[in-house]
């Protein structure tokens, strides 16, 4: 956590050391470079997602093996990104590759279920402990089901999120997720700020920001907000600023304060599936839970490979094996060049907090940042 006697950060040379390493990176990515303005001419942009267009440019991947991935322009890199952690078995592993390949001879799409279903179902039961599940094709798709979901079993409108989190695109959630310091108003009563344009105010209304790690703003939410509420989305540990981990007692007394308040209580961790209880109007038909490309064989004989026979309990263990290392090699640099930083994470997610006291939250996060 906390180291002891720090140096202080010289910002400039840091700036300056930046802009250096970008520079070099320039005649390495000439091909990247090249393409995109040829993209650009029917391609928004040039890229496929607002978030690909990084600076100082956008790299175009060639393609992946394992750990590895390779650029149009040749260059290879140990891939610690992995598609935002979606690629966590690795580029191209053999077992998934055979599965899909095995499926798509078979056919690809057909907008109807396939046999499948209960193998997937019933490993993710056992893994989670939840009862009932249905499948998206992406994060913005889960989270937004499971707003609407909130909502269609409570009769209610309004949804309590954190400030500083991100759960997906969908115009119910996007609000506060880096959101201005300047601009966040007081901290027992954030203000809900649209990250993007585009987004109605009304939304905005049907939203309430909470700090991470504090019990006393949520119930604070709840007391002013009797009889509204509908739920609460949350990272379990918080990772759109770093990876902040929960405080003991924080997330068993969300779902307390949560249920108390005839509220529901979602855990975003973009794999969440739902009580019996939750899921009943669905499973009636009194309220839909669709997608074209739900539960799509492709990717359904990926999940299966995945779960069944790569992230069993030894890959697990292995993940965490190098979560060690890599913590206390970080760690030891650290306190090698007395920097005010600290290792935090779990499993196969971690980051090196710049700060000399534990960040426990976004307002936290946006102090060391700016």
């Amino acid at each position: 956590m906390a180291v002891g006697e720090t140096i202080e950060l010289d910002l400039e040379r840091i700036d300056r050391l930046i802009e250096e390493e970008e520079a070099k990176l320039e005649p390495k990515h000439r091909a990247s470079s090249e393409y995109r303005e040829v993209a650009v001419r029917t391609v928004t942009g040039g890229v496929a997602s607002s978030r690909q267009a990084a600076p100082p440019h956008a790299i175009f991947v060639d393609h992946g093996q394992g750990s590895h991935l390779w650029d149009i322009d040749g260059n290879e890199y140990v891939d610690f990104h992995l598609g935002y952690g979606v690629m966590v078995v690795g580029h191209a592993h053999p077992r998934i590759v055979e599965a899909v390949e095995r499926q798509i001879r078979r056919g690809s799409h057909f907008a109807q279920p396939t046999k499948g279903l209960d193998v997937v179902g019933e490993n993710l039961v056992d893994r989670f402990g939840l009862a009932l599940w249905r499948f998206c094709n992406s994060g913005t798709e889960a989270t937004l089901e499971a707003a609407r979901l909130m909502r269609a079993v409570t009769g209610r409108d309004l949804i309590i999120k954190i400030e500083g989190s991100y759960h997906g695109h969908d115009d119910s959630l996007m609000f506060s997720v880096v959101p201005d310091p300047e601009k966040i108003g007081p901290r027992e009563h954030p203000f809900t700020l649209p990250q993007v344009l585009g987004i109605p105010q009304v939304f905005a209304e049907l939203v309430r920001v909470v700090p991470f790690n504090d019990l006393a703003e949520v119930e604070r939410a709840f007391a002013e907000n009797e009889g509204k509420v509908a739920g609460m989305i949350v990272e379990p540990a918080m990772i759109n600023c770093g990876v902040i981990m929960p405080e003991p007692g924080y997330l068993q007394g969300l779902k307390d304060l949560c249920h108390r308040n005839g509220a529901l209580l979602t855990f975003d961790e973009v794999k969440t599936g739902a009580t019996e209880e939750a899921f009943s109007l669905v499973a009636k038909g009194e309220t839909d839970m669709a997608g074209t490309f739900n539960g799509n064989p492709l990717t359904m004989a990926a999940s299966k490979a995945t779960r069944t026979e790569i992230l069993t309990k030894g890959a697990y263990d292995h993940l965490n094996e190098i979560h060690r290392i890599l913590s206390e090699g970080c760690t030891a640099a650290i306190e090698r060049h007395r920097l005010p930083a600290y290792v935090t994470g779990v499993g196969a997610k971690g980051s090196v907090i710049y700060s000399a006291t534990p960040v426990r939250e976004y307002r936290n996060s946006a102090a060391v940042a700016g």
